[in-house]
């Protein structure tokens, strides 16, 4: 019995000794008076609530709707040089942007002025030197936040500040600032993930955590299992040990990284396991690690979804060239780079542009970063041009490039002909049939000026729509225009030749157009000693033409059908049988009946 007392004296003991006194004042925010928590110091309550429906510890918190201006709440502690002490606190963000839940903690002298702190310990407490670093913006959770902290010398006071910024609403709770004894250590991170790499290529890239010790009686032990290596330097410092010991001074140890990395010459497989960190005292912990040795996934990457822009005027081509870039990991084959019909690519700027499409080969699988240019061939006509540009690799997901060109008119006058000709009737059969061409225009100033030559005229329109005119005037926009042109009835018996004129300011294009009205004669099969015209079976038989003398077969409406140039010997031309034909030789004219 009298064992088992003593049994539960030394655990009371124990529970009690560990349980440090909380140098704060109502640090739970439990007890309110005159609308604010008792024991801290705070501008104004407007804003202030004591908050029953969300804390952390106890019955309340304090909750700060912070509206027009940075909230603050504070409380001084008394502290003694060179011990150490532990933070402690809990934050609620209900509302926010990022920069709600901050502190803004130091060390006072007796003349109330701030103390310098290591670097390490002033980014921690957000003190002089610190930032002014908020909280992560995890909104709707509790989240608590700890550090031991060693008052430096000629420490008399500690401020533990606490700052809501403007338009955050923060609830705070379980404030606690109070004498370490205890052996501590602390680690930045309990897991780490990512140590990965593909067969031959290990060892892994290194990752790194922190550790830090307070009040220890020994040195802090770092433990790697056997598939991981660590080092206190980052680098080529790796020397295959497991394990690494960080001594302390004066049980001080300030925050070290170690640097963790996934052993080479491993198997493909899985690798995950623990970490440990140890010091006598204190209880082990663990450093969760997740690696592998697996073959990567082929990754394709292009800085770009989209280029737009492509442009040029017609006959000045190509276009300005545009870039965008390629990587690539995981490939087992090169990258292939395939452009639209109408686009060129090179990888070199302002040369090169020979192939729609080429293959860029990756070392060790990965495709270092490489700029491709690309353009708007030269020589294409009027219009728009666009398409997907692909990049594609054995195994990956194909990437695609919208691309977007066009090819506007060249500035001045565009005409489809330079010449049109066949224009005949017979005599008092006219007029002639109609033919067409397209005119347009870029950058023109004044309307476009149409004249035609004597005995032509010209109209917007088929058919019925002629007036009569050999003048004609088109907007100046320059808007693509089909215009249709014949030889007038009514003239007599002649060749009709000229140019069809089209002006706009000072860009000017001709058209030059031939016609001819015919005599029909009533004889049939004529010849005389010079030429001989006459038909047999389906053809129709022309002897005797000059060498380089135009002979031309036209229906009774004046139309011309065929025509061939004389080289001085016999010609022979195939028509339909049971149709009436006039036959042109020179100045002869002649009627065929078939």
């Amino acid at each position: 019995m009298k064992k088992i007392l003593l049994l539960l004296v030394l655990v009371l003991s124990f529970n009690i000794s560990a349980e440090a006194q909380n140098l704060l004042t109502n640090g739970g925010f439990e007890i309110w008076a005159t609308g604010k928590p008792t024991g801290w110091t705070i501008s104004n309550t407007a804003n202030l609530a004591q908050n029953l429906s969300a804390f952390n510890e106890g019955t309340s918190s304090c909750k700060v709707n912070a509206t027009l201006a940075d909230f603050n709440i504070y409380q001084y502690v008394a502290v003694t040089p060179g011990k150490v002490y532990t933070f402690k606190l809990s934050y609620y963000i209900e509302r926010g942007d990022g920069t709600d839940a901050r502190i803004n903690c130091y060390f006072r002298d007796a003349s109330l002025k701030a103390l310098p702190m290591p670097l390490e310990d002033s980014l921690a407490l957000k003190g002089p030197g610190g930032n002014n670093a908020y909280f992560p913006n995890v909104l709707g959770a509790w989240k608590t936040y700890s550090y031991d902290v060693v008052a430096p010398a000629g420490a008399s006071t500690f401020a533990f500040y606490l700052r809501t910024g403007t338009n955050g609403t923060v609830s705070w709770d379980n404030c606690n600032f109070a004498v370490n004894t205890l052996p501590t250590v602390s680690i930045s991170k309990t897991s780490m993930t990512g140590f990965t790499y593909a067969p031959g290529n290990g060892p892994s890239p290194e990752q790194s955590l922190t550790v830090r010790g307070v009040n220890l009686t020994s040195n802090i032990t770092i433990t790697a299992p056997v598939d991981y290596e660590i080092s206190a330097q980052s680098g080529a410092s790796f020397v295959g040990t497991n394990s690494i010991t960080i001594a302390n001074t004066s049980g001080i140890i300030g925050s070290t990284p170690i640097y963790v990395r996934l052993k080479a010459g491993l198997t493909l497989g899985n690798y995950n396991t623990n970490l440990t960190v140890a010091a006598t005292g204190t209880p082990t912990q663990n450093v969760s690690l997740t690696g592998s040795v697996a073959i990567p996934p082929v990754v394709i990457n292009s800085s770009v979804t989209a280029l737009a822009g492509f442009i040029y005027a017609q006959t000045a081509g190509p276009s300005a060239q545009k870039t965008f870039t390629i990587s690539g990991t995981g490939l087992t084959s090169g990258i292939v780079v395939t452009a639209p019909s109408n686009y060129e690519i090179s990888i070199v700027s302002g040369v090169g542009f020979t192939s729609p499409s080429f293959t860029l080969t990756p070392t060790n699988g990965t495709l270092a970063t490489t700029t491709i240019y690309i353009r708007l061939k030269n020589e294409l006509v009027q219009g728009s041009y666009n398409g997907n540009l692909t990049i594609t690799s054995t195994g990956g997901t194909t990437k695609t490039i919208s691309l977007t060109g066009s090819v506007t008119p060249t500035p001045g006058l565009n005409v489809s002909l330079a010449s049109i000709s066949g224009f005949s009737y017979g005599l008092d059969a006219g007029p002639s049939p109609e033919q067409s061409f397209t005119v347009s225009g870029a950058s023109l100033t004044t309307p476009i000026i149409i004249t035609t030559p004597t005995a032509f005229e010209v109209s917007t329109g088929t058919g019925v729509s002629f007036l009569g005119t050999n003048y004609l005037v088109l907007p100046q926009t320059g808007v693509l225009t089909t215009l249709y042109v014949r030889l007038m009835a009514g003239y007599p018996v002649n060749t009709y030749t000229g140019n069809i004129s089209l002006i706009s300011g000072v860009f000017a294009k001709s058209i030059s157009v031939d016609g001819v009205v015919l005599t029909i004669s009533g004889v049939e099969n004529i010849s005389n000693t010079n030429t001989k015209i006459y038909s047999t079976g389906n053809e129709i038989i022309i002897e005797g033409a000059a060498i380089n003398e135009m002979v031309s077969i036209y229906n009774l409406v004046g139309m011309q059908l065929k025509s061939v140039v004389s080289k001085g010997d016999r010609i022979s031309i195939s028509v339909t049988k049971g149709s009436v034909y006039l036959v042109r030789a020179g100045s002869k004219i002649v009627k065929v009946i078939m």
